[in-house]
């Protein structure tokens, strides 16, 4: 059986109780989320976790976050990547962001957990 593109996309992205958001809030919403299949490659993929993993694994996972959105998490921010990690960096940002987005110097790492949890929430602004 073969799942159209649009019911493989309400699979993989879920609105945690949508009934209580803005009617207009939520169909904004639902036009902007998507999953593009195949963004990253496996190797690109790999060169990335190849990158980040020896800085990660010296962080212990954090019970919980300061406000509680978070929990079994370790994170942290990079601000020089290899070259083939810096295109697919820039490749993500290009097709998250509009055009004249001014986009921080830091990239924002985050590992969960295989237990770990991200609630629903708005991240605070820095």
């Amino acid at each position: 059986m073969r799942i159209s593109r649009s019911n493989l996309q309400k699979a993989l992205i879920y609105f945690h109780n949508l009934q209580k958001w803005p009617k207009e809030l939520a169909e904004e919403m639902k036009t902007c989320c998507y999953v593009k299949k195949d963004f990253i490659t496996e190797a690109e993929e790999k060169s990335l976790l190849t990158e980040v993993e020896p800085h990660m694994k010296r962080l212990r996972y954090e019970k919980s976050h300061w406000d509680d959105a978070i929990h079994l998490y370790r994170e942290r921010e990079q601000r020089k990547w290899r070259d083939e990690n810096l295109e697919v960096i820039s490749r993500i940002r290009s097709e998250s962001f509009g055009v004249n987005t001014e986009h921080l110097t830091y990239v924002h790492i985050l590992d969960l957990h295989k237990d770990g949890v991200i609630k629903p929430h708005i991240d605070s602004i820095r």
